[in-house]
């Protein structure tokens, strides 16, 4: 009987097709291919057509797709050491340039072009990228801006920040006190950068202020940096406080207005 046309069939499918004419595949070889999905048959012997008895073995070729290497990682590792690794595939090893990294030490492999972990084909050329070390950076000027600002100044030249917080009464919550290391010193790029950030006027209890006189009630809130808010009617013949706004023992900022009603 002839034998059927399986190519271009998955081989599941393939030994189905073959199943049902009393006949068994059998993979005889696997290539690469650019166009033909991997597990799909490419070839058979016999080819379809010929002739072939009943309860014989096609022989098949099969495709293992692309074919494709992954770059490994050799970060880290000296430049004889990272070409053997990759010597080891069917790839060709290329330049060598020098960039700047906080990471790979001196004069070790920073990384590759491409990239480690990208699929490539034979022959590919992977270039070796060779640290110079930490980059040197001048620690812009940020005292007085906001603290996204301040951070994303940082971050763009390759600082790291980190946030410590304090009371102020002149400068705004959120904008930055002091920079440690101060603006303008040259550093390693990666270094840590100690922001000092404001945290507004301190907070303030509040007061007792129910019963005392309006002027000493006033005079009470002035001492303490707070602002205070008279509610009187026409006539207060007491003239002395007879309902506060927030409550005593509020926590409230440094220069917040307190209302209190008089009769």
């Amino acid at each position: 009987m002839p034998t059927p046309n399986v190519v271009g069939q998955s081989v599941e499918i393939a030994r189905t097709t073959l199943a049902t004419r009393g006949l068994t595949l059998e993979i005889s070889t696997e290539q690469f291919s650019e166009t033909v999905a991997a597990n799909t048959v490419l070839a058979t012997d016999p080819v379809a057509g010929d002739g072939i008895k009943e309860n014989s073995a096609v022989s098949a070729t099969v495709s293992k797709g692309p074919e494709r290497y992954t770059v490994p990682d050799v970060h880290g590792k000296s430049t004889a050491s990272a070409t053997t690794t990759l010597s080891a595939l069917p790839i060709t090893v290329g330049t060598q340039t020098q960039v700047f990294d906080n990471t790979a030490p001196l004069g070790t492999v920073a990384g590759t072009d491409p990239p480690a972990g990208s699929s490539v084909k034979r022959d590919t050329v992977i270039n070796l990228l060779i640290s110079k070390g930490p980059e040197p950076v001048a620690i812009p000027e940020v005292v007085g801006k906001k603290l996204v600002g301040a951070t994303a100044e940082l971050t763009a030249v390759g600082l790291e920040p980190t946030i410590t917080r304090e009371y102020s009464e002149t400068v705004a919550k959120g904008r930055v006190l002091s920079v440690t290391p101060t603006a303008g010193t040259t550093v390693n790029s990666g270094t840590g950068v100690q922001l000092l950030v404001s945290d507004g006027p301190p907070p303030v209890v509040v007061p007792k202020l129910i019963d005392m006189r309006r002027s000493d009630a006033v005079a009470a809130l002035r001492k303490l940096g707070l602002k205070a808010k008279v509610i009187a009617g026409q006539a207060t013949p007491l003239n002395r406080v007879y309902s506060q706004n927030p409550a005593p023992g509020t926590e409230i900022p440094k220069g917040s207005t307190v209302t209190i009603s008089v009769i």
